[in-house]
């Protein structure tokens, strides 16, 4: 069995640069160094899961939203590509949208 490789670098390259947050104000959110952030980017460093959690909640993204955008290849190989783009796309707005919805008056029922 094939294990799944995540691409945490990749996802939160998507996740930030959608949020239009510098590397350096992420980094100040979440008490990490600068430098930290971009060697994860590259895919020179992994996460910790604690790590993650950080970068998720100051990016303001589902969890399970970072680890789909993070997914590999080997994870949508049998997809067609003409779908892999329909679901990048999609990933893309539920990212955008979840940002609207938190900006969003809440229901006071």
């Amino acid at each position: 069995m094939e294990v799944p490789i995540m691409n945490y670098g990749k996802a939160l390259k998507i996740a930030r640069s959608a949020r239009n947050i510098s590397q350096k104000d992420l980094s100040d959110a979440i008490s990490l160094d600068p430098s930290y952030i971009s060697l994860i980017e590259k895919g020179k460093r992994i996460p910790t899961i604690e790590t993650l959690e950080k970068i998720v909640k100051s990016l303001n993204i589902p969890i399970h939203l970072f680890f789909l955008l993070a997914s590999g290849k080997n994870q949508m190989k049998k997809m067609p590509s003409s779908k892999k783009a329909g679901v990048a796309e999609l990933l893309l707005d539920l990212l955008l949208s979840t940002e609207k919805n938190e900006h969003s008056p809440k229901n006071k029922n």
